[in-house]
């Protein structure tokens, strides 16, 4: 429901620890199983990081390679995406945009958009 997903986002906590390969890939098992419901669905996934993910999936695997595996993955099952960095100002690297890139999804710096606006960043219709 867009309308779900909206009001969660406007309340959306930023900070803390989330493995972002991990992320993308439940996200994709998440859109996988929703579609078994509704084949016509047209998911549309919000990431949001500070772009300091360390935490690879399998142990030992390189991060970035994981990141683009799941990236791929995403698109290859048609999810629209869109890419939230909310690193401080300074602190953001080249991870993220690299991520929208393997995406095919927008960037954004959260400087640019307000936690309340998350929602509005892409029409996921």
């Amino acid at each position: 429901s867009v309308a779900i997903a909206r009001d969660r986002m406007r309340r959306l906590p930023t900070g803390g620890a989330t493995p972002l390969a991990d992320g993308l890939l439940t996200a994709g098992q998440t859109i996988r199983n929703e579609r078994l419901k509704d084949r016509e669905l047209r998911p549309f996934v919000v990431v949001v990081s500070d772009g300091e993910a360390n935490v690879p999936i399998r142990a030992g695997r390189l991060l970035e390679v994981e990141l683009r595996e799941q990236a791929q993955q995403l698109r290859h099952i048609g999810a629209r995406c869109t890419v939230v960095d909310t690193a401080p100002v300074g602190a953001a690297g080249q991870l993220l945009p690299r991520v929208a890139t393997w995406l095919a999804a927008p960037y954004h710096r959260l400087t640019q958009v307000q936690p309340s606006q998350l929602a509005t960043l892409s029409d996921p219709r």
